[in-house]
């Protein structure tokens, strides 16, 4: 189980590394597509053994998994580092207000900020456009170039480097096909139709449809069962303007 776990780590690691870059940055939103993509250039002969279940040894659904899980945690990392490069912005005195605002504005919407990383024109939902307009008709061409350029510079700097995997002292992975009878979990393994077996330390008594994340902790020894019972979505009926 223990290598299974390793196997799935460094194939979420490897879409980790392939699809955290500027140019998938909206590619990852629609993991459903990836996985379509992926899947014409692993199998390109229907019905033969494809590259990833070659190179990490395990199913087809493995795989999917790994590169659904890998998506959620590269949206992750855009969001935690817009928030982190706002502050950065905020800090920085040498701007004005209305600069800091464009930057703001770019910031909430990923298409601008792929748009500018890649010295292209901005393209927005024709709602947003005219609100764009408006910041920029106070600003110099100059001075839209001058927040351009320093929103490219810290992004760069801030944003996640592809980097070799590593050993863990835990490995987790998403799973759809689980069970539990009485204390027993059963979940997916690499061999098909059959099943890791364990005893839990309690019966399960949440919902059993659904997702998990089953993660094994090698260096407390135990295996640990995730799931998301319920969230609550909160909707922002601000009147404020984008960006401030």
């Amino acid at each position: 189980m223990s290598d299974f776990f390793e196997r799935y780590g460094r194939c979420r690691h490897f879409f980790l590394n392939r699809y955290c870059g500027i140019n998938s940055m909206l590619a990852v939103n629609n993991w459903q597509a990836l996985r379509n993509q992926v899947r014409k250039w692993d199998k390109p002969v229907k019905g033969s053994k494809g590259k990833l279940e070659t190179v990490y040894n395990f199913q087809t659904k493995h795989w999917v998994g790994a590169l659904r899980e890998a998506c959620a945690n590269i949206k992750s990392m855009w969001s935690n580092l817009a928030n982190r490069l706002k502050k950065v912005i905020q800090g920085n005195e040498n701007f004005s207000a209305d600069q800091r605002h464009l930057l703001f504005f770019i910031l909430k919407f990923k298409s601008a900020w792929q748009a500018v990383l890649l010295h292209k024109p901005i393209e927005l939902p024709e709602e947003y456009t005219g609100a764009l307009t408006e910041i920029e008709a106070k600003l110099t061409d100059k001075q839209i170039k001058q927040a351009h350029s320093y929103l490219r510079r810290i992004t760069y700097r801030y944003h996640y480097r592809a980097r070799k995997s590593g050993r863990l002292g835990s490995s987790m992975k998403c799973d759809l096909n689980w069970a539990f009878e009485g204390n027993t979990f059963s979940f997916s393994s690499d061999v098909p139709r059959k099943q890791f077996s364990v005893e839990m330390t309690s019966p399960w008594s949440y919902p059993r449809t659904g997702d998990i994340t089953v993660v094994l902790d090698r260096i407390k020894q135990r295996l640990e069962v995730h799931k998301l019972i319920s969230s609550k979505r909160y909707s922002n009926d601000s009147k404020k303007a984008i960006g401030i």
